[in-house]
């Protein structure tokens, strides 16, 4: 199986809108969300749009199929303890417990040295464990892990010196 990443772009928006709503749907296992009157799921967070020029989405295809995606932030222009941010990550269910979000995951890390930061919601448990063990043997064990007052899952880790930047 080939993994690659495709950048999303305006003329390949409106196929992340609609696998973001494959998403959103995933959550509804643990989340109490309801869909609108339109018959789609909707996110506060990204009412002005996905596209902004810190924010980096990629398409993960298996063998040239649609396997996902993943959502990164830079925020080095933002006074924060961390760099960049995995904003959102999601392998669909055919391609889950096949090493594609491990292997996307590693590529993304790659991809953008800094200080990073890696959130889960907290009934997630999936998640949660799916990061612990990415983030545990891409660092060696050196990262940092804390909730939020939201009780989010958070880890931080530092890739500059191990991607070599």
């Amino acid at each position: 199986m080939r993994l690659e990443i495709i950048p999303v772009t305006e003329a390949n928006l409106s196929t992340f809108e609609s696998l973001y709503q494959l998403y959103l749907y995933e959550y509804t296992d643990i989340m109490d969300w309801d869909v609108a009157a339109d018959g789609r799921y909707v996110d506060n967070d990204f009412k002005d749009g996905f596209l902004a020029p810190d924010r980096y989405i990629f398409f993960a295809t298996v063998d040239k199929k649609l396997a996902g995606f993943a959502m990164v932030e830079d925020r080095s222009s933002q006074d924060l303890d961390f760099t960049i941010a995995m904003r959102e990550f999601f392998v669909m269910r055919r391609f889950q417990r096949q090493g594609i979000g491990r292997q996307l995951a590693l590529m993304l890390f790659d991809r953008f040295p800094g200080r990073w930061l890696v959130g889960q919601l907290p009934k997630n448990a999936r998640a949660i464990a799916f990061w612990r063990k990415v983030i545990g043997e891409y660092t060696g064990g050196n990262y940092a892990e804390t909730t939020n007052e939201d009780g989010d899952n958070l880890q931080y880790f530092d890739n500059r010196l191990k991607v070599g930047k």
